[in-house]
């Protein structure tokens, strides 16, 4: 006679596989991947029958879907001219604007170089009408600077003069010296104001 533990041990090894529980486990997931996989086959089969739809940008709506029926073909068609006449008339729009922007830039740039030839033609003219009134002056300043040398002159006379007779003709002379720087001077102020 066998011993209940013994018993237990040959009774484990003539138990089938069948009877063990990762049989089982793995018979219901062979199962269920081919239930799987025949409903995906079905399923994909049926879908097949219909046509594919056509996926279309729209300038309206993000995507259509068409199933072959021609009045949603003719109003992607319309989608399709309004989006590329849209699109048309913002590339001539910005466009348009760039244009704008390069023709205000050279009227900008020609104002500028017209400001400035104006600014150097203004220094010419000052710098010419500056010259013109030192050319103007000179001959005074040249009449004013003589006088003073012939009262200098006079005034030498005066003092050199030994006897009254040269004295009196010496101081004539210096009277009519003073007189004539006198005069130069005025002319020379008269000038100036002429010029300023």
């Amino acid at each position: 006679m066998l011993s209940r533990s013994q018993r237990r041990k040959t009774d484990g090894r003539k138990r089938r596989f069948y009877k063990q529980w990762w049989f089982w486990l793995i018979l219901v997931l062979i199962v269920g991947g081919v239930a799987f996989y025949m409903i995906g086959s079905a399923s994909s089969k049926k879908s097949s029958d219909t046509p594919t739809p056509d996926i279309s940008y729209s300038s309206s709506k993000k995507h259509t879907y068409d199933f072959g029926d021609s009045s949603s073909s003719d109003s992607d068609d319309t989608d399709d001219t309004t989006t590329s006449s849209s699109s048309t008339n913002n590339t001539a729009a910005s466009n348009s604007a760039a244009l704008a922007a390069a023709q205000s830039s050279a009227a900008a740039a020609q104002s500028a170089a017209a400001a400035s030839s104006s600014k150097a033609a203004k220094d010419a003219a000052d710098a010419k009408a500056q010259s013109d009134a030192i050319a103007y002056l000179q001959p005074f300043q040249n009449a004013v600077t003589s006088a003073q040398a012939a009262v200098t002159a006079a005034q030498n006379k005066v003092n050199s003069a030994t006897n009254d007779n040269d004295k009196q003709s010496a101081q004539s002379a210096l009277n009519q010296a003073n007189g004539q720087l006198q005069a130069a001077q005025a002319a020379l102020q008269a000038a100036q104001k002429k010029v300023a």
